[in-house]
């Protein structure tokens, strides 16, 4: 029984037909360099790209940082450096506010999830100037 992959389809596990489909469609979708690298890869795979947010980035005294509140597409090269803003934005205001968490969290939320959405919009439109999609 073969596994049913949602997600993602790792190295090695595409059919030979489907390794011939995905080239066939890279070479009617896609911009010249990258079909290229898709003709290129030895072991090709496939994953699920997506835009991922949250409506708000605590919940009491949890915070969420990261893809774990926003996904951004892996083209925007970004997805640590958010995590570690995100970590460094929440410390500093932890400090200038002497540990009041309460009153500065949506404060800090809101500037974070502006930033996030802000990094969502720029991957779309990347993707759209590159020919990979729609906004």
């Amino acid at each position: 029984m073969k596994k049913k992959r949602l997600y993602a389809v790792p190295p090695t596990f595409l059919s030979n037909k489907t390794v011939s489909d995905l080239h066939q469609l890279a070479d009617n979708e896609l911009p010249k360099i990258l079909k290229d690298r898709v003709h290129q890869m030895e072991n090709p795979f496939v994953q699920v790209i997506v835009d991922l947010a949250v409506p708000k980035m605590y919940s009491g005294h949890i915070a969420l940082l990261g893809d774990a509140a926003f996904v951004v597409r892996p083209h925007t090269a970004s997805r640590t450096a958010k995590a570690y803003r995100d970590a460094i934005a929440l410390a500093n205001c932890l400090y200038c506010h002497k540990g009041d968490i309460d009153n500065e969290w949506p404060h800090w939320n809101d500037q974070q999830t502006r930033e996030a959405i802000h990094l969502v919009q720029y991957g779309k439109q990347l993707a759209f100037r590159s020919g990979l999609g729609r906004i």
